[in-house]
């Protein structure tokens, strides 16, 4: 299965606590004949590139080396398919109509779902 197995290439926006919890489940090793596979490509945050550095090596991300560490443009220039955005509520709003408007693509709102 794995000649067929997607790779699914996440971006996250900021440095926060709920982002230690989630990149480190959505990089937790998966079975091998599970058909998609997930892997951090870029970073984006407001603190220096060096932190975010530090903190991908802290929490041992793979291929650390590899992520693409933005400070504000990764929405315009990100090579992604997902975007997680962990930051605080009141700027989920933004961020998601940021992407919208730079990529052109929809959103949603979990909190929307009856």
């Amino acid at each position: 299965m794995s000649e067929n197995k997607f790779t699914c290439r996440w971006a996250c926006l900021g440095l926060t606590a709920i982002a230690e919890n989630f990149i480190a489940d959505l990089l937790l090793e998966r079975p091998e004949d599970d058909p998609i596979a997930h892997e951090l490509v870029a970073f984006s945050t407001t603190d220096s590139k060096e932190r975010a550095t530090t903190w991908l090596i802290d929490h041992e991300v793979p291929n650390a080396s590899k992520v693409a560490l933005y400070t504000e443009e990764m929405l315009a220039k990100g090579a992604f398919d997902i975007v997680y955005v962990p930051t605080p509520h009141p700027l989920h709003f933004y961020m998601c109509g940021s992407l919208s408007r730079i990529r052109g693509v929809s959103w949603w709102k979990a909190s929307n779902i009856e």
